[in-house]
């Protein structure tokens, strides 16, 4: 009997297992159902149910990781859902097949495992996120390293909490060490231009030229390295200016040749080295760009500096200085010219053979070429009363002469040899005042007459053009009456002598800009021309092209200099100033758009003994007459100097 009682427990311990196995799926499959009925504190009773009797139970653990996943669920806690779901996946991984199969029924799969902890540990990293917790984050990133896309939500999360903290900071240590300890954060780009600036600025606000010295040594990448050279030189130009002197500017073109403030200073010494005439207590003597007196008024006559050197008279005779007020080449000549190219034109009075009583008769002059030491530069020398002069200044490398014996015009080389011969009739005259007509070479070609035509010849006296032309009369224009004007600008105006036809030609010889008949042009300089039509008062201001940038009701105008032109908008109604019994209208300064510039109504001599007062600017300096007295401007209108007795 004890036998078939043992032989029974088997049967009945089998029996009731498949009890209880036929009961613990009874209570998944009304779990899960209750889940699906979103009744979800039933399916959460159910599954502790389960997991009492089999705490590995895979169905029940992944059940309770989705009621506490749900969002509907009152006591929804996805880090509580995590933990069932981490030992769901645990368990997962170690079910035969047919088990799988069985939670298949659940969709209960791998991907479904792995697409909750996705979702749920993503919902933990934001939480801790919006909790501010650099700490979770951290450790979020390294619990979920198996989800890529996961741990690197985390990270950057993480950096964008720190990068935040720093911006509390402010300071570029802070950005620095943002930067090396999150090399690979999205914020570096943003944490390096911030450290940038905050390092610039932290210079800056020291601001001396060391700071930026030591700036510009330690950080040669910076992105701020340029505004920090800019203050730099601003500084050491600063520093220049307080010191005022000539040394001082030449040290910093030397330390900085190009830049922001090199244009200034090498103005400034120019300044410095120009060499201005004026006259003083009735000598003459110079003052520089800034009005100081650098050589004393001792002459008796001065003209402008040219290449170096300016011509003065002492004793009645003629010499030359250099800049320092050295006499470098005695005082000998009767009359002398400035220099160009390299050489000067003297004029000596030849001592009379005549009679006592034929000595009314106009003195006969040699006229030559000197060097810069005051020796003749060749033997060719010509004979003159002085008007109309047989030679004139070196341009482009040749000078006009006149032969004595045939009067007429060629040009020399710099050795006195003809390059060009005199073959030119230069003057035509008849019952009106001689006109000597041509000019010196300029842009490769000269202006000649040749009796009753005229045109542009080239270096080897080839025309370029040639006829009936002339050049309009200066008239109300600027420019010694009777000569003519070659290119400049790669332009030169031409009228024909019989129909009045004026245009300008390029060095091609074509014609560039046609004018109205009648019309009075002026030579181009600096990229403008006056040009006054033959039907109004008013000038019309061109640029190369022919276009049109202002026009001026004027009563005469200057040619433009440094981008400032004379302008005589007022015809005098008496004399208001005499010099060689001329009166001289007043003028004022206008700009390309025909604006004004400066308030002073001035005067201008236009004689070419007085070219330092011709209104014209020349490295920013003006020479005019401002109420009757000799005076020297710059171009915003300051006075630097003035004579204190009237001209």
């Amino acid at each position: 009997m004890i036998s078939s009682v043992l032989f029974r427990l088997p049967v009945i311990f089998l029996l009731m297992l498949l009890i209880c196995f036929q009961s613990v799926g009874k209570d998944i499959d009304r779990a899960y159902k209750a889940l699906q009925e979103n009744n979800f504190t039933t399916a959460e009773r159910l599954f502790n149910k389960i997991l009492l009797d089999n705490n590995a139970d895979t169905g029940a653990l992944f059940g309770l990781a989705t009621v506490y996943a749900h969002p509907r669920f009152s006591h929804r806690n996805p880090h509580r859902a995590m933990e069932y779901l981490q030992a769901a996946e645990k368990q997962f991984g170690r079910l035969r097949e047919k088990d799988l199969i069985r939670l298949q029924k659940y969709d209960i799969t791998s991907g479904q495992i792995a697409k909750l902890k996705a979702n749920l540990s993503t919902e933990i990293v934001q939480e801790a996120f919006a909790r501010k917790s650099v700490a979770d984050l951290k450790t979020a990133a390294a619990e979920f390293a198996a989800i890529p896309e996961v741990a690197a939500l985390a990270l950057s999360l993480r950096d964008e909490l720190i990068f935040a903290e720093t911006g509390k900071v402010g300071t570029y240590r802070a950005y620095q060490e943002f930067i090396t300890a999150y090399p690979e954060a999205r914020q570096v780009p943003e944490a390096r231009k911030r450290y940038e600036l905050l390092l610039y600025q932290s210079f800056s606000r020291i601001g001396t030229v060391v700071a930026y010295q030591q700036f510009l040594k330690e950080y040669p990448e910076s992105p701020f390295r340029k505004q920090a050279e800019e203050q730099y030189l601003k500084l050491l130009y600063e520093e220049a200016v307080k010191k005022n002197t000539a040394a001082a500017f030449a040290d910093f073109l030397r330390d900085n040749p190009s830049g922001t403030y090199a244009t200034e200073a090498r103005w400034q010494l120019e300044r410095f080295a120009m060499r201005l005439p004026v006259r003083i207590n009735g000598k003459w003597g110079y003052i520089n760009g800034r009005g100081e007196v650098v050589i004393k008024p001792v002459y008796e006559k001065a003209g402008p500096f040219a290449e170096g050197f300016s011509r003065v008279a002492l004793g009645g005779k003629w010499g030359y200085i250099n800049d320092r007020g050295i006499t470098v080449i005695a005082p000998s000549f009767d009359r002398a010219f400035d220099f160009s190219e390299g050489l000067a034109v003297v004029m000596v009075k030849k001592k009379s053979k005549l009679p006592v009583k034929a000595k009314d008769t106009k003195p006969q002059y040699q006229v030559f070429f000197i060097d810069s030491t005051g020796k003749q530069a060749f033997d060719r020398v010509f004979e003159t009363t002085g008007e109309p002069m047989p030679v004139h200044s070196f341009s482009g490398g040749l000078a006009a002469v006149t032969d004595p014996a045939t009067g007429k015009l060629g040009f020399i080389n710099k050795s006195g040899d003809f390059v060009i011969s005199p073959l030119f009739v230069p003057v035509s005259g008849g019952e009106s005042a001689p006109e000597f007509a041509f000019s010196g070479f300029s842009e490769g070609f000269a202006w000649v007459k040749d009796g009753t035509e005229e045109g542009l010849i080239d270096k080897k006296g080839v025309f370029l053009i040639r006829g009936k032309f002339t050049q309009p009369p200066p008239d109300t224009l600027s420019g010694p009456a009777g000569y003519r004007q070659s290119f400049r600008d790669g332009l030169c105006l031409v009228q024909d002598r019989q129909t009045s036809r004026t245009w300008y030609v390029d060095t091609s010889g074509k014609t560039a800009i046609s004018l109205p008949q009648g019309s009075v042009g002026s030579p181009f300089r600096d990229g403008v021309a006056w040009v006054k039509l033959p039907v109004t008062a008013r000038f019309h201001l061109i640029d190369r092209t022919g276009l049109l940038l202002a026009e001026v009701n004027a009563a005469a105008v200057q040619p433009f200099t440094e981008g400032w032109a004379a302008v005589q908008t007022e015809v005098p109604s008496r004399r208001v100033l005499f010099y060689d019994e001329t009166p001289e209208p007043t003028y004022i300064y206008m700009d390309k758009q025909g604006k004004g510039r400066f308030t002073q109504k001035f005067h201008i001599l236009s004689g070419p003994g007085n070219s330092f007062l011709n209104g014209h600017f020349r490295n920013g300096i003006a020479g005019i007459l401002l109420d009757s007295r000799q005076t020297y401007i710059d171009n915003t209108g300051k006075v630097i100097w003035q004579s204190s007795e009237p001209w």
